[in-house]
C-alpha cells in the first residue's frame, strides 16, 4: 500500500472508532488521492449515489459533500456532466471537525483534477 493508502486507511478507522465527532459527514467514503481510480470512484459516490467523499492526502484532506438539488434539477446535471458540491479542507494534524467554511462548486467526472486545478489558479 501507498503511503496515501496507509493514511486514508486510518482516518476511516479514526473516523469510525472515535469516542468523539471527527466532523466527517455521515456515510462518507474516502478515497486515497494517489490512485488512478479515486476520479472514477469520487464521481461514482458524488453524482450516482450522492455520498459524500473524503480525498485523503498524505498531509491534508477534501471532504466534498453533495449540495441538495431538487429532484427536477438533478437530470440537468447529468445532462451538463458535472454536480453541486460544498468542498471544505482541513490538514490531518487538526482537531477541529472541519474548516469553518465551505465553497460551492460543481465537479464533473474527475473531481480531483478539478481541485487541482483550482488550488493552481
Amino acid at each position: 500500500m501507498t503511503p496515501t493508502e496507509d493514511t486514508a486507511f486510518d482516518r476511516f478507522l479514526a473516523a469510525g472508532a472515535a469516542d468523539d465527532a471527527l466532523g466527517y459527514p455521515n456515510g462518507a467514503q474516502f478515497i486515497p488521492a494517489d490512485q488512478e481510480w479515486a476520479d472514477a470512484a469520487a464521481w461514482r459516490a458524488l453524482h450516482h449515489e450522492r455520498r459524500p467523499v473524503v480525498i485523503v492526502a498524505e498531509d491534508h484532506e477534501l471532504v466534498l459533500s453533495p449540495r441538495r438539488r431538487s429532484p427536477l434539477l438533478r437530470p440537468l446535471d447529468g445532462l451538463l456532466g458535472s454536480t453541486p458540491v460544498l468542498v471544505q479542507w482541513r490538514s490531518h494534524g487538526d482537531r477541529a471537525p472541519r474548516a469553518p467554511y465551505a465553497v460551492a462548486t460543481h465537479v464533473g467526472r474527475h473531481p480531483l483534477g478539478h481541485m487541482r486545478e483550482l488550488a493552481h489558479a
